[in-house]
């Protein structure tokens, strides 16, 4: 009980200090990708449908948990409960994990370490926070079942099926990358149940866990197909997100970026170098050291040759714990100051980030948004009757968050770079949006946009009002040039 409250404690400051779109210390929240998953959550509670009215590419369930935080209090305070409750029971399940292993002083040391190494992620209403529960949960069974795991003992529990195909699912739901890791251990153990012709056990736990892979999906399947919306939950969900990762490319890290990539990812590279000292200088500890080396390397090398950005490290917290046990077994068992050394620098590199965004957070001030005397303005000038007939093009989302203006199009986050090239589907998509002219009003931020919207604003639309300060203009229909039905663009 004592370890809960202060797991629910050090969450509280963490998420106070660190969650900058939902902590209630920020009067003006908005950060980007947070900000848009809070506006779609709120708009899905207006009676919206995502993904065919209001667009974006990751899961639904992160903009259920955004629109019910909306639900509960009408602002970000309700998401930052909803984080607050998820955090606290995420790593209260990590304290039982190193409770396996260490004593309780210890154990409660080392879970408010795994908060200094979240610090140096996005841990900012992202969507890796909101797999943790099952994930963690996942790894701890996991943990216990190679713990006594033998020749002689290789079956594996049926229940712990169900919580790995539940994390697959929710994993579904969110983001795929999120529950990559798990994918591979669980291809790694599956490897171990077989070895040993545990046939029948390895087949009964595979139809366990894709009945519940099945059965926490089918909600929002249903929901979407009464909508008439799975295609479009398919094409952003999982035909876009692989077009887009086919694009991604390698990174040029330069020394900035290779810290930075060293700091979120620290878990991931730490139980990588782990677990190969492990196998190394461990051996009774093998099956450990290749259930975290696979799932480790996959996801680095993924990674680092994405477009992925800190608030994918999330999900490697985990890892945290792997790093800390098998370095200490190497300790106990070898006597060397090696292995010690090791996770020192490693404490060291986690606290030295941590000491970083701590500092940061006096950048993260209140200060207000210059853009939202501009916003006004603009909302201001358009008819009460109208502000759903509005779209910004090359503009943030924020100033949805800020305005009773609400899009017309489900594009309507910034998608100027998926218009600079000619493989991404996406374009079609957004070209034959605008070409309807379904928006009377379109506010524009013109120092760079494409061709196609400079022709529909020069043929359709007269500017109304200019910002050349700030590089604006608001433009509406010329009349009898309202909504119409267009052909297909021609890219």
């Amino acid at each position: 009980m004592y370890a809960f409250i202060y797991c629910v404690f050090i969450s509280f400051i963490f998420l106070l200090i660190f969650s900058i779109s939902s902590s209630p210390l920020y009067t003006f929240p908005f950060t980007h990708d947070s900000g848009i998953f809070q506006i779609i959550g709120k708009e899905w509670m207006n009676g919206l449908v995502p993904y065919r009215d209001i667009w974006d590419n990751k899961g639904p369930l992160l903009y259920f948990v955004n629109g019910l935080g909306y639900l509960m209090t009408g602002n970000k305070i309700g998401i930052f409960i909803i984080q607050l409750f998820n955090l606290s029971i995420a790593i209260f399940i990590l304290y039982k994990l190193f409770r396996l292993e260490f004593s309780f002083y210890k154990s409660l040391f080392l879970t408010s370490f795994i908060l200094i190494w979240l610090s140096n992620t996005i841990y900012n209403n992202s969507v890796g926070e909101y797999i943790l529960i099952p994930l963690n949960l996942s790894y701890y069974l996991l943990y216990k079942w190679l713990k006594s795991f033998t020749i002689s003992k290789a079956n594996h529990p049926y229940s712990y099926s169900i919580v790995y195909g539940i994390t697959l699912g929710f994993g579904f739901l969110l983001r795929l990358t999120d529950v990559l890791t798990l994918f591979m251990t669980l291809i790694v153990i599956s490897f171990y149940i077989l070895s040993f012709r545990q046939w029948t056990n390895w087949f009964i736990n595979f139809l366990i866990c894709l009945g519940s892979f099945i059965i926490s999906i089918i909600p929002f399947i249903f929901y979407f197909f009464t909508k008439g919306a799975f295609d479009d939950f398919w094409y952003a969900t999982i035909s876009h997100n692989f077009e887009y990762l086919s694009q991604s490319e390698f990174k040029s890290y330069y020394w900035y970026g290779i810290g930075s990539f060293s700091l979120s990812f620290a878990n991931y590279i730490g139980i990588l170098l782990g677990g190969i000292l492990v196998l190394l200088f461990n051996r009774k500890r093998k099956y450990f050291a290749i259930s975290w080396i696979v799932p480790s390397l996959t996801m680095l090398l993924l990674l680092f040759n994405s477009y992925a950005s800190g608030n994918y490290a999330i999900s490697s917290m985990p890892f945290f714990c792997f790093v800390v046990i098998e370095l200490s077994y190497l300790h106990y068992n070898r006597k060397s100051s090696v292995y010690p050394l090791f996770l020192y620098l490693f404490f060291g590199l986690l606290s030295s980030g941590f000491i970083y965004q701590l500092w940061q957070t006096k950048t993260r001030d209140s200060k207000p948004n210059p853009m939202i005397g501009l916003y006004k303005k603009v909302e201001h000038t358009i008819p009460i009757e109208e502000r759903n007939l509005f779209i910004a093009y090359n503009c943030k989302a924020d100033i949805y968050y800020y305005t009773s203006l609400r899009p017309c199009y489900p594009y309507f986050i910034t998608m100027q770079h998926y218009l600079n090239s000619d493989k991404d589907s996406l374009r079609k998509k957004i070209i034959n949006a605008y070409k309807t002219r379904k928006a009377k009003w379109i506010l524009v931020r013109y120092p760079t946009y494409p061709n196609f919207i400079k022709g529909i604003l020069n043929r359709y639309y007269d500017v109304e009002m200019n910002f050349p300060r700030e590089e604006f203009s608001l433009y509406h229909i010329k009349e009898g040039r309202c909504a119409t039905k267009v052909r297909d663009a021609t890219l």
